[in-house]
């Protein structure tokens, strides 16, 4: 009776018996392939919120919407001080050192939100060389709504603007 269903299914044309292939092509990557980062665009900075890390959460906040320009180790130590000073925090603060070479200029600020989680997002990054001026546009974006002050730090070194202006600002 077995062998009768079989023989109608295989006339039937409802199903074929073929083998199935087994073999990879190339568009399946291999479990242990690298994961390739995606590019993110190159605005001429490098993330520098290390050297803020030991900036206690209500000095930030006492300093939230303020932009800084630092251009060199001295200056870095000044703007610790101040902090210090004005003695937001417990304890002085952690301090980190950046070599500022070749008119490397860190530039940064604190923005507050309430929500779960915050980041900046670049908007617009543009670079005047005849009025030797860097404007660097971004906007703060809060998830979630959680209870809690967030404040984000938005601290980079750009690269060859000793002379420039450099003004961030969020939208």
């Amino acid at each position: 009776m077995k062998l009768v269903w079989v023989g109608l299914l295989l006339l039937s044309g409802c199903i074929r018996l073929e083998t199935i292939s087994t073999a990879t092509t190339d568009l399946v990557a291999s479990p242990n392939a690298p994961i390739l980062a995606t590019p993110t665009p190159d605005y001429g900075w490098t993330n520098a919120q290390y050297v803020m890390q030991g900036v206690c959460f209500e000095a930030a906040a006492e300093l939230v919407d303020n932009v800084y320009t630092i251009r060199s180790s001295a200056e870095l130590e000044r703007f610790y001080s101040q902090i210090d000073l004005r003695e937001y925090c417990s304890q002085p603060l952690k301090r980190e050192t950046y070599p500022f070479a070749d008119g490397d200029v860190l530039v940064g600020l604190w923005s507050v939100s309430n929500g779960c989680t915050a980041d900046h997002t670049v908007q617009s990054v543009s670079r005047d060389d005849v009025n030797r001026r860097i404007a660097i546009q971004l906007q703060l974006v809060t998830e979630g709504d959680c209870p809690y002050e967030l404040i984000r730090p938005f601290w980079v070194i750009v690269h060859n603007a000793g002379a420039y202006t450099v003004e961030v600002s969020v939208v």
